[in-house]
């Protein structure tokens, strides 16, 4: 018979931690418009506590769970039982996103989620329910190992094709609700690290041009600065 919870027991966070995959369910609130569920691998869940947990977002083609989060928040998350007693373990909640390079992001993964390539984002879930089913029709399959295509494949880019490649494919849903965006602290963050990724000439060169600008900006009237400032904003963007 299923179980309701309104917290994680000692028991979940068990299962949770044996699992190797789990699924995530979102919605818009239009009932024309599609439902989304993505599978997600890697070791990339993270628990807050009994009553709220994380995984980061991976960066890939679609940006459906971003987007219907940031419509309605609406979330469920499925563990599933391949091996061992069946279990189907559901999450149920609010979730938020915060994009990499964002206080949010920092606080709600560990480092090693946080310094994965391919993340652009922390999804956060507030649990308001729990559920523990049977799972008596789920078949058997085990497992041999993570897929590394998608992380090979951002290591070949590199960090500085993150950021225009989200510009590209991450803008909006399918059904045209919006995707992901930048807010100045994340841009500066992709700023920084374009400029690591560089060579030790290079970054000095452009120190030097960054201490020469703003000299240049502090020694002027108050009115230049202001329009110096704005005109380097509007660039930067």
């Amino acid at each position: 018979m299923g179980q309701t919870f309104y917290a994680l027991t000692p028991g979940h966070l068990k299962f949770i931690a044996a699992q190797h995959m789990f699924f995530v369910a979102t919605a818009p609130l239009s009932a024309t418009a599609s439902v989304n569920v993505s599978p997600k691998g890697y070791d990339s869940f993270h628990v807050l506590s009994p009553t709220r947990v994380a995984y980061v977002d991976l960066t890939g083609s679609g940006v459906e769970t971003i987007s219907h989060a940031r419509e309605n928040g609406r979330i469920t998350i499925m563990f599933i039982a391949v091996d061992g007693p069946p279990n189907i373990l559901r999450l149920y909640g609010r979730c938020t996103v915060h994009l990499r390079g964002t206080p949010g992001f920092e606080e709600s993964l560990p480092q090693h989620l946080q310094d994965m390539v391919a993340a652009r984002a922390a999804i956060v879930v507030d649990v308001s329910r729990v559920t523990s089913v049977c799972g008596y029709a789920v078949p058997f399959y085990q497992f041999v190992k993570q897929r590394e295509t998608l992380i090979d494949h951002w290591v070949r880019k590199g960090e500085s094709a993150l950021e225009p490649y989200h510009r590209l494919k991450n803008s909006k849903s399918i059904d045209g609700l919006p995707g992901l965006w930048y807010p100045w602290h994340a841009r500066w963050w992709h700023a920084y690290l374009r400029w690591r990724s560089r060579s030790s000439w290079d970054s000095a060169v452009f120190f030097c041009l960054g201490m020469a600008a703003g000299s240049f900006i502090i020694t002027r009237p108050f009115a230049e600065r202001r329009l110096g400032l704005g005109f380097g904003t509007i660039s930067f963007l």
